[in-house]
């Protein structure tokens, strides 16, 4: 019968009698080789003509011809044959013995250590996951060498035999086993760069918006320009529609003489010129107390508290941008944080200095979808400036978040009065009392900065904007000092009472978020609160009874 048998890693050539035993090699020059033998007799020692021959100089203690196992009568037959050296099975020094299955065999005192596996039905496909982890227990306590060199032979002869052993549902196993590792690492890797890129888009994305409110000096001027020819449009319709009342009478007067028709007019013009007095009243009065709000805010690193900032800025102010235009950012550093400037308006309800406004000017994160979606568990915002200018006083006042409500879009704020003397605005004694078609009138501060600076004549905006540049807090301490903050006053009628907003046709927009909306006795009836943009310009105010209420609460908290 002709001779086969294969080694660990090497290539295999069997015939149907192939698996008759297999020696696994525990410790000398064959060390964590396992070889299966398909022959009735097979000689071992270290002369070359051996079918098993071992290295002369690496394993000594083996004879030339130092034994052999023969296959007799289906027994597996170990025959020692040395003259000069013994021969061990199971630590016993033997000269013949039949061998069973899992037998130690030693050849020779000190000499290399085999384990003897006698199971052909099982070994002619593979070798079983038990016996490969046995014997690479054996490969690592046989070498006696330490724990740590020990366990590196275990795993070393374990992924061995794994890959060239095992049946191939056991190869799979190992194979997947051995790839988990990288696998974690890899999509470790790949979740932190995918959750790192959809950190840095909404990061560049509030960073854009951030930019928004960075605006050119060339850009402030142009749209301070348009302010100016606004409010001027604005005039004029007002006196026009005044002289198309007046106009109307006379020539009524003069061609027909109907004197019912007259007295309409004549009344309409009343009701008119009443309005514009009681406007000029109202805003004489209480203008005031009607306080501009400026603040930033920005965001910091939950785990360390560190803020957002930016890599770097221009002596311009400018950020350091990537090839794409986007500003650079990190958290580390002392470079000028990213933040978000924003502009609203308050009044005073409590002389002792209590303001109301939106809650979306306390949180102005909140109504933003792009600073929205950095809220999260590695960001939080933060309010690093929130100031309240009034009219005629050059000093600002520090505010501090009172209480926000959660039914309604209100908020209050408090600030220390100090020497300050003006006057509370009245709440409506009747809130509910507001019929549509009623005339209202809308103080605040709408588009913030641009109709500010349109007041100014163009000499002292431009020495403004030249001064401050893109810096928020500057440009409205200048724009203080010069007394150039008062409030815009706009005129409407009530389109529409709704339980929870009040809506009006008033011109207003962003800025004059936060501001009263008086009846014409001079009561506060509503908080302005949004635009319908998509409506005609139309305006949503909060009923003033939410705001009542929120004020008993904090009296009863407090």
């Amino acid at each position: 019968m002709s001779k086969t048998y294969s080694e660990s890693g090497g290539k295999v050539g069997r015939d149907q009698d192939v698996g008759k035993f297999a020696l696994v090699h525990l410790s000398g020059s064959r060390r964590g080789r396992t070889q299966e033998f398909a022959v009735d007799r097979l000689k071992i020692g270290t002369d070359p003509t051996n079918d098993l021959a071992f290295d002369p100089l690496r394993d000594s203690a083996v004879s030339l011809f130092h034994a052999e196992i023969t296959v007799e009568n289906c027994e597996v037959v170990l025959r020692h044959k040395g003259n000069e050296t013994s021969t061990f099975v199971n630590h016993q020094c033997v000269t013949e013995i039949i061998l069973q299955d899992n037998d130690l065999l030693r050849f020779g005192i000190g000499g290399p250590q085999v384990r003897i596996r006698i199971r052909p039905e099982a070994y002619a496909s593979c070798k079983p996951i038990w016996d490969i982890f046995c014997d690479c227990r054996d490969i690592a306590t046989t070498a006696r060498r330490g724990w740590v060199i020990g366990t590196a032979l275990f795993f070393r002869h374990l992924l061995s035999d794994l890959v060239f052993h095992a049946t191939m549902p056991v190869r799979l196993l190992a194979g997947a086993l051995v790839l988990l590792p990288f696998a974690l690492v890899l999509g470790l890797f790949l979740y932190q760069y995918t959750s790192r890129q959809a950190g840095e888009r909404q990061i560049h994305s509030l960073l854009e918006q951030i930019e928004t409110s960075r605006v050119s000096q060339r850009e402030l001027e142009k749209r301070v320009q348009e302010e100016r020819q606004r409010a001027t449009e604005l005039l004029d319709e007002h006196k026009q529609q005044a002289d198309t009342l007046t106009a109307l009478v006379r020539r009524k007067e003069k061609e027909m003489g109907a004197e019912a028709e007259v007295a309409t007019l004549k009344q309409q013009l009343r009701v008119v010129e009443s309005g514009h007095v009681a406007a000029e009243r109202i805003i004489r009065i209480y203008s005031g107390s009607v306080a501009f709000l400026q603040g930033t805010f920005g965001f910091v690193e939950k785990s360390s508290g560190r803020p957002l900032r930016f890599q770097g800025v221009h002596p311009n102010g400018e950020p350091f941008r990537d090839g794409d235009g986007r500003p650079l950012f990190t958290f580390g550093g002392e470079t000028p944080p990213a933040t978000v400037s924003f502009t609203g308006t308050g009044f005073l309800v409590k002389a002792s200095g209590v303001l109301m406004t939106n809650r979306h000017l306390a949180h102005p994160w909140e109504m933003d979808p792009a600073t929205r979606q950095l809220i999260g568990p590695d960001l939080e915002p933060r309010l690093l400036s929130f100031r309240a200018f009034f009219p005629g006083v050059p000093a600002p006042f520090d505010l501090t978040v009172v209480s926000v409500s959660e039914q309604a879009d209100l908020a209050l704020l408090r600030f220390n009065p100090g020497g300050l003397k003006i006057p509370a605005l009245r709440l409506a004694s009747n809130p509910t009392g507001v019929t549509v078609g009623e005339s209202i009138l809308v103080l605040g501060y709408p588009t913030g900065f641009d109709a500010l600076l349109a007041r100014a004549d163009p000499t002292t905006s431009s020495e403004i904007m030249q001064r401050a540049g893109t810096d928020a807090d500057r440009l409205a301490q200048d724009l203080a000092e010069h007394r150039l903050i008062r409030p815009l006053a706009t005129q409407g009628h009530v389109g529409d009472l709704l339980p929870d907003r009040l809506l009006y046709d008033a011109q207003t927009t962003q800025g004059g978020s936060g501001g009263p909306v008086f009846n014409l006795h001079g009561e506060v009836i509503a908080i302005n609160s949004m635009i319908l943009r998509r409506f005609g310009g139309a305006n949503m105010g909060v009923p003033v009874q939410f705001g009542i209420e929120l004020l008993k609460r904090n009296q009863q908290s407090n």
